[in-house]
């Protein structure tokens, strides 16, 4: 049975016990500096806490983008699926835009998960003028999925836009990211192991009814 439980910008389906989940992700909020278009401001995306659903620092996920979302509304022949994201240990944002001590980041700490790389466009809209908004420690996630090492308890993602309050969901098939735990070879190799004596039990039964 899946449980729905709603977020603010997000909407996670528990699909059992285990460390899986289905989210569904807002094409028009996210994590980046952003200036708006025609002074429109972008929502916040919310942090994922992956702790809760009992993933842990140190541990291999699979993460992969499904869904689409327009992104030029109300030009509905424009469609993007892919997002990006970052881990952190802290749940919050700063402001949109951030600090002049640090004009791009928006995140408390940012942590650099081993296997994923993204280079984020600058801004679309800033009273004329593009501004950068890339953070080197975010990474790309596709429809094909990438394999991630866990830095922190925090996961945020968002459309990869440069540009998102013109972002809108498609209502059939929305924009998601799957967030699955990735078994260590160990665990394979344990699991075969525990298999093995099975498959000589029946191996033995199929010589004998043949004899």
């Amino acid at each position: 049975m899946k449980k729905l439980l709603p977020l603010v910008g997000l909407t996670v389906m528990v699909a059992s016990a285990g460390a899986t989940l289905t989210v569904e992700v807002n094409p028009a909020a996210t994590y980046l500096r952003t200036d708006g278009i025609d002074d429109t401001p972008s929502i916040d995306t919310v942090a994922i806490d992956l702790f809760s659903y009992g993933f842990t620092v140190g541990q291999s996920v699979k993460l992969t983008s499904l869904g689409l979302y327009y992104n030029s509304w109300p030009d509905m022949s424009s469609t993007d699926k892919y997002m990006r994201g970052v881990f952190s240990s802290f749940s919050t944002l700063l402001p949109n835009p951030p600090s002049s001590f640090d004009p791009v980041n928006r995140l408390n700490d940012v942590l650099v998960a081993v296997g994923g790389d993204d280079d984020s466009g600058p801004s679309m809209f800033a009273n004329g003028t593009s501004l950068p908004m890339d953070i080197p420690q975010d990474f790309f996630i596709h429809d094909g999925g990438v394999i991630l090492t866990i830095p922190g308890q925090y996961l945020f993602v968002a459309a990869s836009d440069t540009a998102y309050s013109d972002n809108v969901q498609n209502a059939d098939d929305p924009l998601r990211l799957t967030i699955e735990a990735v078994p260590e070879p160990s665990t394979v190799i344990a699991g075969a192991c525990m298999l093995l004596p099975f498959g000589v039990s029946a191996l033995r039964k199929l010589r004998k009814n043949r004899a």
